[in-house]
Formats: structure tokens, C-alpha cells, sequence
């Protein structure tokens, strides 16, 4: 087995995979929370979107029975 003794070669390239497996493990995390947020930016807008499409439906109606009262 090759040594894992504090400052030897081993030692010193299995921190700095730990490190460099942490700093990926960070940026995931971020990646991660930015998808969240964007979802949930995206939900928000769907929302409202349907929302506007009801308004505009009601609108529809109700110009139509101006229409129809005018006719």
C-alpha cells in the first residue's frame, strides 16, 4: 500500500482531489439553487400568463354581448 503520511506525495495529490471533488460538489450546489430559481421564476410566469388568457377571455365575452346588444 503506498503511504498516506502527512506531507507525503500521496497525501499531498489525495487532498487536493478532495479539494478539487469540493469545489465541484460547490458549484453543483449552485447550478442546483440557480435551476430552483429559474423554475420557479418559470412557474410564476406560466401563472400569470394564465391568468392573462382568462382576462382576456372575459374581455372576449363581454365584448361580444356589447355586440350581440347592439345587433
Amino acid at each position: 500500500m503506498s503511504s498516506t503520511r502527512p506531507g507525503s506525495p500521496a497525501s499531498v495529490e489525495a487532498q487536493a482531489v478532495r479539494d478539487r471533488i469540493t469545489t465541484i460538489a460547490s458549484r453543483l450546489k449552485g447550478i442546483e439553487e440557480e435551476i430552483r430559481q429559474r423554475n420557479t421564476e418559470r412557474d410564476n410566469l406560466l401563472l400569470e400568463l394564465e391568468e392573462t388568457r382568462r382576462s382576456v377571455a372575459q374581455i372576449g365575452i363581454q365584448v361580444n354581448k356589447i355586440f350581440e346588444t347592439q345587433a
